[in-house]
């Protein structure tokens, strides 16, 4: 049975590893002016995937932007949901000489991944982040980036946000009639458990830190023939996309 599930985990767990990792693909200094139109304001979307955070139940994220100088014009700057659109409050203006501003957003906030964001100039990371041991207790984390002026004031600045983790269940099903497997616990091995990741190239540095993420103790499960969630009530594993070798 320990073969069996191992091996099931092993395939589930590099199958959406390869569907996560497919999905993640100077100037002279002048002082700038603030336009007295519309706020800053967005609208989001989110690509497609089954997973902890949607558009149902996204109700704000976090937002850095950088001016043409590339120097922070706000950072960290939660927007909530205001019907179609998130906006902020205090709320923030655009430069009234028409340039862009480069955003950087996500959700949730630094604070509940237990990392540290840093984007600036230089530095556009989510440093030392780790997925919280207990599954029930993990966290979806989104991205997007955009560019926007003030021509957008109206529309509001279009973000879409993609999942920068891989989300992971795993199922098992017997379809021999000589032989009855229960199963009484699930775990996933060793996988990498700590990285940085990159806003700028929406790609992971994985550190060497492993441990075992367990699955919340279930009753006993008599696999048959149909494949059967072995998640008990912990949901899916939101776990740092890797290739893990057997």
């Amino acid at each position: 049975l320990n073969l069996l599930i191992n091996s099931l985990m092993k395939k589930q767990l590099f199958l959406v590893v390869v569907a996560a990792l497919a999905m993640a693909s100077c100037s002279k200094d002048e002082s700038t002016g603030i336009n007295n139109g519309n706020a800053i304001d967005f609208r989001a979307a989110m690509q497609t995937r089954a997973s902890e955070t949607t558009m149902a139940n996204i109700t704000n994220f976090f937002v850095t932007a950088l001016d043409k100088n590339n120097a922070n014009y706000f950072s960290d700057a939660e927007f909530t949901k205001d019907g179609a659109f998130f906006t902020s409050t205090p709320a923030y203006y655009w430069p009234s000489d028409g340039s862009n501003l480069s955003f950087f957003a996500y959700s949730p906030s630094a604070a509940d991944l237990d990392a540290t964001v840093t984007i600036n100039s230089t530095t556009k990371t989510l440093a030392d982040f780790e997925p919280a041991t207990t599954i029930a207790d993990q966290k979806d984390f989104i991205t997007a980036t955009a560019t926007g002026s003030k021509t957008d004031e109206a529309a509001g600045v279009a973000l879409t946000f993609g999942h920068r983790l891989s989300q992971i269940e795993i199922k098992a099903k017997n379809d021999q009639d000589a032989y009855r497997y229960k199963v009484v616990a699930v775990r996933i091995g060793q996988p990498v458990s700590k990285g940085t990741f990159d806003f700028g190239t929406e790609s992971w540095n994985l550190e060497t830190d492993k441990v075992n993420y367990t699955v919340p103790d279930f009753g006993e499960i008599t696999l048959n023939g149909t494949p059967e969630s072995l998640m008990g009530m912990g949901g899916s594993a939101m776990l740092i996309p890797q290739q893990l070798t057997a």
